[in-house]
């Protein structure tokens, strides 16, 4: 899969996935890439997983909706931080 991301500029980035998890006996690893040749799988962007001792128990369905951040919304943030 992958995420596209509008910036003010009209460009438009594709990115990878950006969270993988690895299943061991031990239980889950994650990491924001994987971390060595074993099976490392992405996390689906819009999709719920539940885990739980160590094994995914749930996998919700794929909403296929992501929240594009428009050019008003970082003008507000933007105001509500600068002051901090």
């Amino acid at each position: 899969f992958q995420i596209h991301l509008i910036l003010e500029m009209k460009m438009i980035f594709i990115l990878q996935p950006i969270l993988f998890y690895l299943e061991k006996e031990e239980g889950i690893l994650f990491s924001t890439k994987p971390l060595s040749q074993e099976s490392w799988k992405p996390v689906t962007f819009t999709t719920l997983l539940a885990f739980q001792d160590g094994k995914q128990i749930l996998s919700g369905t794929n909403h296929k909706n992501e929240f594009i951040e428009s050019e008003e919304n970082l003008r507000y943030l933007y105001q509500i931080f600068s002051n901090l």
